[in-house]
């Protein structure tokens, strides 16, 4: 299944929703321990788009809502899961390692000005530290590239 939010994932079906605002308690009811959806749709679905409604409700139903279970955030880096200033900067760090480390020989071995290397090394560390939190909010950027001739 393709990561992200619900709503791209399943953009079709979202479109179609008459409940876009509605929080997830407001869509469905336990019943003997299980969650039960009760979505509104604007239309009937067409032929083509029954195995997406199928696979939609696969991939909710795996989900595993617990009734026993509160809801809460996790922060999924570091060691404890607890999120601290420290480790959501380690965790930036870290991201940037793969990068940093082909770049910065092809980089600095470049022909031109220090000036402008400097200017150029500091736009890309600020791409790199936006591409992170672009990835982290779900969105996608385009890889800057810096080409120098040998």
């Amino acid at each position: 299944m393709s990561c992200g939010a619900l709503k791209r994932v399943f953009s079709r079906l979202f479109s179609l929703s008459s409940s876009k605002t509605t929080k997830v308690v407001e869509l469905g009811v336990w019943t003997n321990g299980v969650w039960v959806w009760h979505l509104a749709w604007r239309r009937s679905f067409f032929e083509w788009e029954k195995p997406m409604v199928s696979h939609f409700f696969q991939v909710m139903q795996g989900l595993g809502l617990d009734l026993e279970e509160e809801d809460s955030w996790v922060w999924k880096v570091g060691k404890f899961q607890t999120y601290t200033v420290n480790s959501s900067y380690v965790s930036l760090r870290r991201d940037q390692e793969g990068e940093k480390s082909y770049a910065y020989n092809k980089f600095w071995r470049c022909k031109a000005l220090s000036s402008a290397l400097i200017t150029a090394w500091r736009v890309w560390r600020i791409r790199l530290l936006l591409g992170s939190i672009w990835k982290g909010v779900g969105l996608q950027s385009k890889v800057l590239s810096v080409v120098c001739a040998s």
